[in-house]
């Protein structure tokens, strides 16, 4: 149990890192932010996973993105500038796969 507390730990220094990072990047908007921001809260929340496997409609209300063309730019630009890795799904039943990529990589 103890080791489950230290890994939380050190996430919880990781997820800091990542938003402190993205708030200092010029390159993002308020759409960018918001969207990364959703990731993580998501991540965080089903205890650290190392893929997401979403569907934007799960996303965009918590990101505050009402446009799927502005959800879909957003996520590649994301993907882009290697805040995530991102595999869309080509069925509409199966979710998206998402990955946080770690800070030392961006």
């Amino acid at each position: 149990m103890e080791l489950r507390k230290e890994y939380k730990d050190e996430q919880s220094v990781v997820i800091k890192g990542l938003l402190g990072h993205a708030l200092l990047d010029n390159r993002l908007s308020k759409s960018h932010f918001n969207l990364y921001m959703a990731y993580c809260w998501i991540w965080v929340s089903r205890d650290y996973p190392e893929f997401l496997f979403l569907f934007s409609h799960e996303v965009m209300p918590i990101a505050k993105i009402s446009s799927s063309a502005t959800y879909v730019k957003t996520i590649n630009e994301l993907e882009q500038l290697g805040y995530i890795s991102y595999k869309r799904s080509l069925y509409k039943r199966t979710p998206s796969q998402i990955r946080i990529v770690h800070l030392s990589r961006i």
